[in-house]
């Protein structure tokens, strides 16, 4: 069984998560995609350690880069941006998220790409976006949090905020991205097809904030941080039970009625004001005041036991490795070992491939890997390769802008 997307051939000059992650979309979905590297040390995130395997390869760059051929080119040189027109001219996608003007300075508009080659489609990747006051600004996840609203309706409930503890306005953003690309693949033989998307950090992230915008929206109120707790449902957080610690999600008034049964107040799926979402909320601080006193008295295991067995969700608070030592991810095959022994979390993506159809792709590559592999595809000569390799080998450590 042929991948949905073999075939089709990606160009990735994007650089750090939310474009690497958007190509890696991509290639786990059976694209091609050739990622252009600065010699002088190429996506920073190569450097972004430790921990480093033992290829010197950064968790961090791992992560995001698998299945992708990498070829090192210094687009300062005449000669490497003539290499990228070239993969750009077999290609059916660029993805960039260089600053504005960056790529037209070197003659790799995509605008005029698009012009000489029909069925390219573009993406671009931005921290606020191609127009507007902010377009030359870099982003930054953790900066994108602070501005966009997302720090300030999270962590606890007193202090100034926290970030997430993933970059979550990246992963968003690079799944935007896939998003747009697939769609204009699916739609570029239409006569006047789109073939350029645009996504920034910024619009994610306003975008991500899902019911919390669409509330503050609708009142004109500022969203409230809630803690470990849900804004417009309740109970649903995080609770101590006799032992320890668990997370309890009640997301309807049938789960209510169920877990009033199991802690022995089942008066509560009755009560005027608990008997249905919009009194628990309102009425949230009595309601969990008396919820947190009768939970206490309970084993958490048995608690978590009975609560599973009556459909309502809850679930102890884990460690990322408990997490992935759970007996589900070997039943799913959530891992992948790839064939030089590195190891990441599977495309949730590709869940619903059958089992024996289900390889692991190429590990991320190293910097330049692919690079005389690619030459030779494009047809240069040996002494060509040989000369490009000299001309476009860097001498520094940080890649350019």
């Amino acid at each position: 069984m042929s991948p949905p997307l073999a075939g089709i051939r990606v160009v990735d000059l994007s650089r750090v998560l939310a474009g690497p992650l958007a190509t890696q979309q991509l290639s786990d979905l059976g694209a091609t995609v050739i990622k252009v590297e600065d010699p002088r040390g190429g996506d920073a995130t190569r450097g972004w350690g430790p921990p480093f395997d033992d290829a010197g390869r950064s968790a961090y760059f791992l992560c995001c880069n698998r299945g992708k051929k990498s070829i090192a080119l210094d687009l300062r040189e005449a000669a490497g941006r003539e290499v990228v027109a070239r993969l750009i001219a077999s290609a059916d996608v660029v993805v960039e998220n260089f600053r504005p003007g960056h790529l037209e300075k070197w003659g790799l508009g995509l605008e005029e790409l698009r012009a000489r080659h029909p069925r390219l489609v573009t993406c671009t990747i931005s921290g606020f976006g191609s127009d507007g006051p902010r377009r030359d600004e870099g982003g930054y996840d953790a900066l994108i949090q602070a501005m966009s609203g997302l720090m300030a309706i999270t962590g606890p409930t007193s202090g100034s905020g926290s970030k997430a503890g993933v970059a979550v306005i990246d992963v968003v953003t690079g799944l935007f991205a896939a998003t747009g690309i697939l769609g204009l693949l699916a739609g570029r033989t239409q006569p006047d097809a789109r073939r350029h998307v645009e996504v920034s950090l910024y619009d994610s992230a306003l975008s991500m904030l899902c019911n919390v915008s669409s509330a503050a929206l609708m009142t004109g109120a500022e969203a409230v941080r809630y803690g470990n707790a849900h804004p417009q449902i309740v109970p649903y957080e995080l609770f101590e039970a006799a032992d320890g610690p668990f997370f309890l999600a009640v997301g309807n008034d049938r789960q209510w009625s169920k877990l009033a049964a199991i802690v022995g107040r089942p008066e509560w799926a009755e009560h005027p004001q608990w008997s249905h979402n919009e009194g628990r909320v309102q009425d949230r601080k009595a309601l969990l005041t008396s919820l947190r006193e009768v939970l206490r008295e309970h084993d958490r295991d048995e608690l978590l036991a009975a609560l599973r067995a009556a459909g309502v969700p809850a679930g102890e608070v884990r460690g990322v490795l408990d997490a992935l030592r759970d007996p589900l991810v070997a039943a799913r095959e959530l891992v992948w070992t790839h064939a030089d022994g590195s190891r990441s979390v599977r495309s949730p993506l590709l869940a619903a491939v059958p089992r024996d159809q289900a390889v692991a792709p190429a590990p991320a590559p190293g910097l330049g890997a692919h690079t005389e592999e690619l030459l030779s595809e494009l047809g240069y000569t040996p002494e060509e390769v040989a000369t490009l390799l000299q001309r476009t080998s860097g001498g520094g450590s940080g890649a350019s802008d």
